[in-house]
């Protein structure tokens, strides 16, 4: 049997997966939005690589100088005060007049909301027990199944509506009453982290080179690398290449998102009861066939389209919200938020320089084809079998610590 929250869990849950809904429909509504920005702003695949990359990087660096800091905040103060930045920083890029002006914004959106998405995993792993944890990071992943079947398609239809600028307002909109909410909601957390002693260089060389630590980083890195690589350049494929419409899109992101909002609680409970590493793996295998066959895709339209991405969505969360529960269970209460600050900046770091690869990797032919996408399926892999075996390598390292550098 698996143990049911209490309400006041819940809802505190509930309001965190709000604030990381809101983030990230910003951040996923610019990836469909490619073939309409290519068609009114003229942007390069490059270009777009780009807009898409800079976010990551801006929340690598901004979370790299925080993770220093958090541990010695409140942590409901620091979350209602990005979560407001972040609503500021969103309402700026719907204004955003050129390629500079959209790479700026979507910059400052990186860097608040890269420390908001650490924030919220490691509140949960503060105030939710172990026996519930799994559980609890599946209702904060289902925000992105929600985002799929909600907020993305939603966005989409007002951009086809009232122009690419119409989702970012909307996301303010629908942003300010969730606000409104964290301050009735969110609990104070003291900040253990006040106690901590020693220089900036000695909590950085303890974090970084804890060998637990180590093995975290690149588990979680090597996934977002492996969804990165194809993500980006996934709604362009299936526009120019597999005979979906821009119009149909949003019953792509619709399906795939309608089935991940059923399965990532559902994945997060089954390893709290059978163990994180073994359905972790089974998970991450599976996840493999989806994502070679959506990189291989022929013109075979929106139903065959809408299942592959159905496919590959439920087994990415899955193995998302695992590997997230294994990685908050890693380190201390004491240095939790910033240690997951480090490893959301290894994350975005890992996602730009894979979206990078890709804008390197896939380029266009004369009548717009996209040429060349099958090889990030390949990297894809590669990068999905090396965090097999980090996984494995961090959870022994778990039951046989070694002392700390």
């Amino acid at each position: 049997m698996f143990e049911k929250a209490p309400r006041h869990e819940f809802l505190l849950l509930l309001v965190l997966a709000s604030m990381q809904f809101a983030h990230i429909v910003d951040f996923m509504v610019l990836m469909p939005l490619g073939p309409q920005l290519q068609r009114v702003m003229s942007f390069s695949p490059e270009e777009f690589g780009w807009l898409v990359s800079i976010y990551n990087f801006s929340a690598a660096g901004f979370g790299f100088v925080m993770a220093f800091t958090l541990d010695r905040l409140e942590k409901r103060k620091v979350l209602i005060n990005l979560y407001t930045a972040f609503l500021v920083a969103t309402l700026i890029c719907g204004f955003a007049q050129g390629f500079y002006t959209l790479l700026i914004s979507r910059a400052l959106v990186g860097a608040f909301g890269g420390v908001l998405t650490a924030l919220v995993y490691s509140t949960v792993a503060d105030v939710v027990p172990q026996i519930r944890r799994g559980a609890a990071m599946g209702v904060i992943v289902s925000a992105f199944s929600v985002a799929s079947v909600l907020g993305l398609p939603i966005a989409l239809y007002l951009a086809n509506l009232y122009g690419w600028r119409a989702p970012f307002f909307a996301i303010v909109l629908a942003g300010i009453p969730i606000l409104y909410l964290a301050f009735k909601v969110l609990p104070e957390i003291p900040a253990p982290g006040l106690k901590q002693t020693g220089s900036y260089r000695y909590r950085f060389k303890k974090m970084l080179m804890t060998p637990g630590h180590f093995y975290a980083f690149r588990l979680t890195s090597a996934l977002v690398s492996s969804a990165f690589i194809m993500i980006p350049y996934l709604s362009m494929y299936m526009v120019t290449n597999g005979g979906v419409t821009e119009q149909e899109l949003p019953m792509i992101y619709l399906a795939g998102g309608a089935a991940t909002l059923f399965t990532s609680r559902f994945f997060g409970a089954l390893s709290d009861r059978y163990g994180r590493l073994r359905v972790f793996m089974i998970l991450a295998v599976i996840s493999l066939f989806p994502a070679l066959w959506i990189t291989n895709f022929g013109k075979w339209g929106i139903a065959w389209a809408s299942l592959a991405v159905c496919l590959y969505m439920v087994f990415n969360s899955g193995r998302m919200i695992i590997a997230t529960t294994i990685v908050s269970e890693a380190v201390q209460p004491e240095v939790r938020a910033g240690f997951m600050s480090f490893n959301t900046c290894f994350q975005q770091m890992a996602s730009a320089i894979a979206a990078l690869v890709a804008a390197q990797v896939v380029t266009a032919d004369a009548s717009g084809r996209l040429i060349h996408y099958e090889v990030t399926g390949y990297i894809a892999t590669a990068c999905t079998l090396s965090a097999l075996y980090f996984a494995w390598a961090l959870l022994r390292q778990k039951q046989n610590p070694a002392p700390v550098c």
